[in-house]
């Protein structure tokens, strides 16, 4: 019989070949992606134990796969997020058709992607890191692409630098918790443990970008093509916050740590506080989205903090929804450099009403990332905050604050869209978006308004998710 957890590695590997070889053809190059994405969906939708012939080969959904003595497998608590995961690269995927993002994007995605899976699945945990590291490092020839010329690497190094950071973070915990396994009395083991949770601490703060000073967030907004940063931020962090949830599933003493509690309460109100400060100062698309990522990680970190059902089920409703806003974000930005040399707020000004595509991508991407009532991330938001509910009145407070400071960022860039201007632009004549972005936008926008307004199409995936993990019960 062959692992399941074999295929949801090699499959985007083997997918990644011909995304190579063919990328002159994108149609080819998309297909060969969205068809390895789908055999994954595919498998991983399958019941626990089940067995699938394919060609008179065996696959086994949850059996373990040894390499070196290191174990794969897909547990129950990993199939659903890896599921989610896929579902949401496929997404990303399918927006580039409407918007290239240049030749390194899907087969680099495709290959960061099977690194991911496997930083999930791998035991033991110190293992996850070194995989999470590597797939880092894909993520820097994404953020890169074809960019040239000086400090156009910032992004990208400080990606791979914080995630290269965070290693041996992961090793000095590894270490420490093996010293500590070989001890009975409680309260020296608890003893033994504290370095490690204090080291797991920073490193889980690295990857998510939870550390203001120390974040990628910022630089990866800023280099990256947009949908190459809605990929890190969608896939990349959404494997991060999983990561966090396997290692809580793993240990009993990571859960019922106060320390942890209290590190992501206190990183989440600390990523708030700084998206109310400054969103609404913003110059530009790209500082924007910074920060609704900020507000982003910090509601994250605040629905984990509670341990609940329901901050699980709003964490993975918050990956889908902002794969979904961040993508058809993507695909507007992704346009603005045919006309300007920036997305800064005065070089677009009065471009929306020139190319109202790119205004309706924009306003409709940007509401549904801020949380707009009616549009699918208000749907994740008001998940979020009925999991605060009134336990946390401060928190809850900051939140809305928060995102009220992002939506102010935005909307001073929607006016500067509309606003008439005789400012002339790189194109002069009028150009026509391509026939495929328009298709790209609409389908997303009836995504976005539709799940919004029937948010329960979501619910099972988001409840299945929440019901892999019992360490809350």
């Amino acid at each position: 019989m062959i692992p399941a957890a074999l295929l949801v590695v090699l499959i985007p590997l083997v997918a990644a070949i011909p995304a190579v070889v063919l990328r002159r053809w994108r149609s080819v190059e998309l297909g060969s992606a969205l068809i390895g994405c789908g055999l994954v969906i595919a498998l991983l939708a399958r019941d626990p134990g089940a067995s699938l012939q394919v060609f008179g080969l065996g696959i086994d959904v949850d059996a373990p796969l040894n390499v070196l003595g290191r174990v794969l497998q897909v547990r129950s608590s990993e199939r659903y997020p890896l599921l989610l995961l896929f579902v949401c690269a496929a997404l990303l995927f399918a927006c580039s058709w409407s918007a290239s993002q240049g030749w390194t994007y899907v087969p680099v995605g495709l290959g960061m992607l099977s690194l991911l899976s496997t930083g999930l699945m791998i035991r033991p945990f110190v293992f996850a890191a070194l995989a999470f590291v590597a797939a880092s490092a894909f993520g820097a020839l994404m953020i890169q692409a074809e960019r040239s010329g000086p400090r156009s690497t910032m992004g990208a190094a400080r990606y791979l630098i914080l995630y290269t950071l965070a290693l041996p973070m992961f090793l000095g915990a590894g270490y420490a918790i093996e010293q500590a396994t070989g001890i009975t009395e409680l309260q020296a083991r608890l003893d033994a443990l504290a370095p490690a949770i204090t080291l797991l601490i920073i490193g889980f703060g690295l990857l998510l970008g939870a550390l203001p000073l120390f974040t990628w967030v910022n630089g990866v907004a800023k280099d990256a093509p947009p949908l190459a940063m809605a990929f890190i931020a969608t896939v990349g962090n959404g494997a991060a916050m999983f990561l966090l949830l396997e290692f809580q599933q793993e240990f009993t003493w990571f859960t019922q740590s106060a320390e942890i509690r209290s590190a992501l309460q206190s990183g989440a109100l600390v990523m708030l506080a700084l998206a109310a400060l400054i969103g609404w100062a913003q110059q530009s698309f790209s500082r924007v989205v910074a920060c609704a990522l900020f507000v982003e990680i910090g509601s994250t970190l605040l629905a984990l903090s509670t341990g609940a059902p329901l901050g699980i089920e709003a964490v993975s409703l918050g990956v889908l929804a902002r794969a979904i806003a961040l993508g058809l974000l993507g695909i507007g930005v992704s346009a603005l450099p045919r006309y300007t040399t920036s997305d800064q707020f005065d070089a677009v000004r009065g471009l929306g009403l020139r190319q109202r595509w790119i205004a309706i991508a924009v306003a409709i991407g940007g509401f549904s990332l801020i949380g707009l009532p009616g549009t699918l991330g208000f749907a994740y938001r008001w998940a979020s905050l009925q999991n605060i509910g009134s336990s946390d009145v401060e928190a809850m407070v900051l939140v809305l604050f928060a995102t009220l400071s992002v939506s102010i960022g935005l909307f001073r860039g929607l006016l500067a869209l509309v606003e008439r201007s005789n400012q002339p632009f790189l194109a002069q004549t009028q150009v026509h978006v391509h026939r495929a972005e328009e298709i790209g936008i609409a389908v997303l926008a009836v995504v976005v308004f539709m799940l919004g307004i029937v948010p329960s199409l979501m619910i099972p995936l988001a409840r299945a998710v929440a019901d892999g993990y019992t360490f809350y019960r």
